[in-house]
């Protein structure tokens, strides 16, 4: 498979109970592995293997630097298998990959990742449950559950079949996104609350402005969200740049909405059409995209005041 499944959630649930079935059906070529044994440079165990059981491999001072690491073994065409006191070699990568963690966030996946499939478990069973399954296990179950996955049919689903996009990865992906993103993603659900009346505090509305305030309101929000080390301003608006339709480059504004009189250039975040069209699904959310009929200059410069004026201690 060029793919691997990430199953975590509560302790006792069944997780090692059922892989390390699965891993019976291949005999010597499964193995469970550890911390341990995927810091040793010495990786003999993944000589001439078929399945692998991470089983709480990654913790999170290691999260990016293991995740690298296991790389090879999930989409690699060979693994460099360096046993010791023997010459290094290359084999053949013909590895599956199962992670089990009792962790939250046992990976740092990104937004696009097309590698794992997350499932978060259900909650645990009562003892008699587990106990049916070792007794079938003892009585054949493992010949007779590979018997049952060479049956099944697998439609078209094969090694190069994308993994599915379950609730549990997208909150494993939110878990692992740095603060830009999660502002980002915050603004357009109108989480970032603006000024308030008194009574309640209206989100900051999502559409162009000036990148100093994009960047004063990014740190302000770190501050509500705890974080604690706010990246720089130009990796912030070089980060916002490069995202897809969006752009952070010097408009023309006037200098008020009466749109007469001379206009200045200012350093704008425009974010896309596409998010702009998004931001639309959140009841109540005002439209900012473009109006038929106004010239950018109009348009830069209503969307400019509205986000000023949402701005805490502005008149």
């Amino acid at each position: 498979m060029r793919t691997a499944l990430v199953i975590h959630g509560g302790q006792g649930v069944g997780k090692n109970l059922f892989f390390e079935s699965i891993m019976g059906i291949y005999g010597q070529y499964g193995r469970i592995i550890d911390q341990a044994s995927l810091e040793d440079k010495f990786n003999d165990w993944a000589s001439r293997k078929l399945f692998l059981i991470a089983d709480e491999v990654v913790s999170r001072a290691e999260l990016f630097h293991v995740k690298n690491k296991l790389k090879q073994f999930i989409t690699g065409e060979w693994i460099r298998i360096n046993p010791k006191n023997v010459m290094a070699h290359d084999e053949r990568n013909h590895v599956n990959v199962v992670f089990l963690s009792n962790d939250k966030q046992p990976l740092v996946l990104e937004k696009d990742d097309r590698r794992y499939a997350v499932i978060w478990t259900p909650e645990k069973l009562a003892s008699y449950h587990y106990q049916a399954v070792r007794d079938e296990l003892r009585n054949g179950g493992i010949p007779a559950l590979h018997q049952y996955l060479l049956d099944l049919d697998l439609g078209d689903f094969d090694q190069f079949s994308e993994a599915p996009a379950t609730q549990a990865k997208r909150d494993l992906v939110a878990l692992g996104l740095e603060s830009t993103e999660r502002f980002l993603g915050d603004w357009i659900a109108g989480d970032i609350p603006g000024k308030g009346d008194g009574h309640e505090q209206a989100p900051m509305p999502f559409c162009p402005c000036s990148s100093a305030d994009c960047y004063s309101t990014y740190k302000r929000w770190c501050v509500l969200e705890g974080v604690s080390r706010p990246r720089e301003q130009s990796a912030f608006l070089g980060h916002v740049a490069k995202l897809p339709g969006w752009s952070r480059s010097h408009k023309d504004v006037y200098a008020s909405l009466h749109f007469s009189g001379t206009t200045k250039r200012l350093r704008m975040v425009v974010p896309g059409p596409e998010a702009l069209t998004d931001a639309l699904k959140r009841p109540g959310a005002a439209d900012y995209r473009r109006p038929e009929g106004k010239t950018q200059g109009e348009w830069l410069t209503e969307c400019f005041f509205a986000f000023k004026n949402a701005m805490p201690g502005q008149q």
